[in-house]
């Protein structure tokens, strides 16, 4: 009986983890970049048995964790006597960054953890919208923060077409 219960177990999480690997793979093929979508949702847990909403979720997560890295990057090459024409710049990305960790990753989060999605995808609409502005304030050149720019421009876009799906449910 105990053998019974362990098989009907690990059958019960072996389909529930094929049917959220579905879920990953259906859900980033309607994303922009199909790669990193599932670059970002198979490396966290949550995707093996998260809805839609947990997937958004692990995307604005990612946006937030670049985002740091982007703002201790900054702060890094504020203090390390930098070229004079990054220092504007640097001061610009210090700002833009600092509105994606307090207002835009929070108020993604709290709509979508609200089911409140339209507000999720202004704030990461607003996120991409952010990287953007640091980029363009280096002038056209590339600047030192390109990768990470990249990296959440790239992620909030990711993050607004799976969100876009559960404007549709």
């Amino acid at each position: 009986m105990k053998n019974l219960v362990c098989l009907m177990l690990f059958l019960t999480l072996v389909v529930q983890t094929s049917a959220n690997n579905n879920l990953v793979q259906s859900t980033c093929k309607i994303t922009p970049n199909v790669q990193l979508c599932l670059k970002t949702l198979l490396a966290d847990p949550r995707s093996a048995t998260g809805d839609d909403s947990t997937l958004a979720l692990i995307v604005v997560d990612a946006i937030k964790v670049n985002a740091m890295r982007a703002a201790a990057s900054i702060s890094k090459l504020q203090h390390s006597s930098p070229p004079a024409a990054w220092i504007d710049p640097l001061k610009n990305c210090a700002f833009k960054y600092k509105v994606v960790l307090e207002a835009s990753v929070p108020e993604a989060t709290e709509a979508l953890t609200k089911g409140n999605p339209k507000f999720a995808e202004d704030a990461v609409v607003g996120s991409h919208g952010e990287a953007d502005g640091c980029e363009q304030s280096f002038g056209g050149s590339k600047s030192p923060l390109t990768a990470l720019n990249t990296a959440v421009r790239d992620l909030s876009d990711v993050a607004r077409a799976i969100i876009r799906t559960l404007l549709l449910q």
